[in-house]
């Protein structure tokens, strides 16, 4: 017995001779109530439904092993059993309780039954034929009709996938989860809600004694009916198209006279097999052809469609490939930052440290000189052929890039390929090159280093990263040297780099404008900053630190600039330095503590233990609720002020501050570990608002319920009133007052001012 190639599918399509045109429809041979018409359904409701579980722990079920399905194994919280098909016809369903959804309402189209099997809950339910059969050799498609409920409760999604799939035929003596042919779906989609069809080809290469296994495991609910197998013809030329479709991808790249008359004669004897015997005796006369014609090539050769299986994943399987210590899996790309670097749209990778290794075993090769390329993201992995591997620098984080084992020489025959690691690592897109000259083997592969190291530079979303790591990324394409080692460089510098791009973007709103009274050495040099082209990674990082400092501080200092008038209300908060008890403050979820995490003055440095925060068993405990400190001011007029704070909590935690129920700012916090602002965590922070009328105003702090660890700490409010009025006077008025007390909006000294807005005198002045 021979299980079924993943190229099955192709080979198929190529076998239009004697095989196909010999379809028998054997059903009524091999399979005893095929359509489940002598199954008694399972109900103990009134509407002719399996009654599923309502406790995860029990199973229900019936064994059919006198009507020709014998129930075999059967997990808790999983059900089967005949059921019949009605228009009132609802599914019992599940722990969660009875649902009246609608099952299939008749059986699939063209048949005349009223039952089939059906299959619920959340692990396996398998049934397998009740007495095994001889399957004569050769081709089988055996075809299942499907009906699974849609899960969600919408019911609008087109597809339903269906897991814990086990369906097909096992020789006798062999395991289920090993000798299934075909091999076990882990899953699959199928139509919601309607009937759809599961079409399994399977081959034998001699008569075989077996059972069809039947198994659908779901967490909603499946019903199949009407089985149908078929015999395709008795000799199976699988191997054989397998080789002809190789032959011809290496003779395209050969153009070989002798190897395309090969080709021929293999596919005159698949078109009219004869015996299965002269299979494999064509299968190795071809590959004999093709070794021959390589060995007369010159140049380098790219064999890998003739020679490697899947060599990009593209089946969303691993085989034949294995893994031959840990599991990886084979999945979409990381994120779309790498998919220029992916020919698909599958992956292979390991997500753990550990002995990963990913191996195939490639046979029928010629004497010569081989490497073997593939797109790898991780520098600790190893590209190997057979016993042959060399540690390769491959791609930072999510670029993928063409990596090969160092040019082997070998004597011909079977050996391995793959990659070898014991850390986690992601690769795709495996070629196999021939030639007879091991340099021009080297040469491939720094061209095709330099290739992906042109694309990156060539990349428009890069353009960004202007310093050393460009500059010495191009001398290496230049020269060849440390491309892979550079190449990883300029890629890994676009975080600095586009840190300082956003540390820019945010700094265009801090003008003159925006920030009339802000001092003026501040404004120059968040301009200065950002007109400053980074010469390294290492630069831009620390560029984009001071524009985001200086930044702060401008904004800070547009509240509390000398020549600034305003008036002081911190008096109106009751308690704005934390106390013994939160006099005035409304808390929830919120005390006064004395701690090691007292409040540190970020201006004067000075200390003061008592501070106000949560308690520490709601931090380490709740994250359903929120955190709230609230006081009414009373006693405001109307007008603009400036509210600031000292606020210091858990990395990333954001707290929101609302006034009259609007929120007018959010506190990001920096840490309680250090490493804040101001070192220990501590930050001011200062918001803006207008206060329209001279009605109390209730102030809100809240962080946000989600958050985990609720750890934050507040003190030292304070609250300015912003004279906004100007007091008109004439140029010749103010040009009168001593110069040193007449400044222009951004803190520079005027003589002679003409019309606009002015600070005299220490005053808001409108110059007429």
């Amino acid at each position: 017995m021979k299980r079924s190639h993943f190229l099955l599918a192709v080979s198929l399509i190529l076998y239009v001779g004697g095989v196909k045109s010999q379809t028998v429809d054997v059903t009524s041979t091999y399979i005893r109530n095929a359509s489940f018409e002598d199954c008694e359904v399972v109900s103990s409701n009134d509407k002719g439904a399996v009654d599923v579980h309502t406790d995860y722990a029990t199973a229900l079920g019936a064994d059919y092993s006198a009507q020709g399905w014998q129930l075999v194994e059967q997990a808790k919280s999983a059900n089967g059993g005949a059921v019949a098909y009605a228009a009132d016809l609802s599914i019992q369903y599940s722990k969660w309780n009875v649902i009246g959804d609608a099952g299939p309402s008749a059986g699939p189209a063209g048949t005349t039954g009223n039952k089939g099997l059906c299959f619920s809950g959340n692990a396996s339910v398998v049934y397998r034929q009740t007495e095994p059969v001889t399957l004569p050799a050769g081709s089988y498609t055996l075809t299942i009709h499907v009906w699974a409920r849609n899960g969600e409760t919408s019911h609008e999604n087109p597809t339903q996938q269906v897991v814990n799939i086990k369906t097909g035929f096992l020789p006798e003596g062999g395991n289920l989860d090993s000798d299934l042919v075909p091999a076990i779906r882990k899953s699959k989609s199928f139509a919601s809600n309607q009937w759809d069809t599961e079409v399994l080809e399977f081959e034998l290469l001699e008569a075989t004694k077996g059972r069809i296994y039947l198994s659908y495991g779901s967490s909603y609910f499946v019903v199949i009916d009407d089985l149908k197998l078929e015999h395709n013809g008795g000799v199976v030329t699988t191997t054989l198209l397998n080789a002809l479709v190789k032959a011809k991808a290496l003779n395209l790249a050969l153009d070989n006279s002798d190897l395309a008359a090969a080709i021929a004669a293999a596919e005159a004897f698949a078109a009219q097999p004869t015996t299965q015997d002269e299979v494999p005796v064509q299968v190795e006369t071809l590959f004999a052809a093709m070794s021959t014609a390589l060995a007369a090539s010159d140049g380098v050769v790219d064999i890998t469609a003739a020679y490697v299986e899947n060599p990009s994943f593209e089946t969303g399987m691993i085989a034949p490939w294995e893994w031959t210590m840990n599991s990886g899996s084979v999945d979409d790309p990381v994120n779309d930052a790498s998919r220029a670097f992916i020919d698909g749209s599958k992956i292979a990778q390991f997500s753990t440290t550990g002995s990963n290794n990913i191996i195939q075993t490639v046979s029928h090769l010629p004497a010569g000189n081989y490497i073997v390329e593939a797109r790898l993201n991780n520098g600790r992995a190893k590209i190997a052929f057979g016993s042959s591997s060399t540690e390769y620098v491959g791609g930072a984080d999510a670029l993928f890039l063409r990596v090969a084992s160092p040019a082997t020489a070998f004597a011909g025959g079977e050996t391995t390929i793959g990659v070898k690691g014991t850390t986690a690592y992601r690769v795709d897109d495996f070629h196999l090159y021939y030639s007879q000259d091991a340099a021009a083997l080297g040469e491939l592969v720094l061209q095709h280093a330099k290739a992906d190291a042109q694309r990156l530079l060539d990349d428009p979303a890069l353009d960004m990263i202007t310093g050393s790591e460009r500059t010495e990324l191009i001398q290496a394409v230049a020269t060849g040297e440390a491309v892979v080692t550079k190449t990883n460089a300029f890629y890994k510098a676009q975080t600095d780099y586009a840190g300082f791009e956003r540390a820019k973007q945010a700094a265009e709103a801090y003008t003159a404008e925006a920030y009339p009274y802000a001092k003026e050495e501040l404004l120059q040099l968040v301009a200065t900053l950002s007109a400053t082209v980074a010469t390294s990674a290492t630069h831009a990082s620390v560029l984009a630190g001071q524009l985001s400092e200086t930044c702060f501080n401008l904004y800070v200092s547009n509240a509390y600039c000398e020549g600034v008038e305003r008036t002081d209300y911190t008096e109106v908060i009751i308690g704005a330095n934390a106390s013994e008890t939160p006099a005035g403050w409304a808390a929830q979820n919120m005390t006064v503590r004395t701690d090691k995490k007292g409040w540190t003055d970020p201006k004067s440095g000075a200390t003061d233990a008592v501070v106000y925060g949560v308690t520490s068993d709601y931090y380490r405990a709740s994250k359903d609720v929120a955190s709230i400190l609230k006081q009414t001011f009373r006693g405001l007029p109307a007008g603009k002020y400036v509210l600031s704070m000292t606020a210091m909590g858990t990395n990333n935690l954001d707290v929101f501050v609302f006034f009259n129920a609007e929120w007018i700012g959010t506190m990001t916090m920096n840490g309680t570990s250090g490493g804040g602002k101001y070192g220990a965590g501590w930050n001011e922070y200062v918001l803006e608002f207008v206060k329209a009328t001279d009605a109390d105003m209730p102030l809100q702090l809240q962080c946000k319920p989600e958050a985990n660890y609720q750890e934050w700490y507040i003190d030292n409010f304070r609250l300015y009133k912003l004279s906004e009025q100007p007091v008109g006077i004439t140029s010749v008025e103010a040009s009168s007052h001593a110069a040193a007390l007449c400044y222009d909006l951004a803190g520079r000294r005027v003589l002679k001012p003409s019309k606009g807005l002015y600070i005299v005198g220490g005053k808001k002045v409108l110059c007429q």
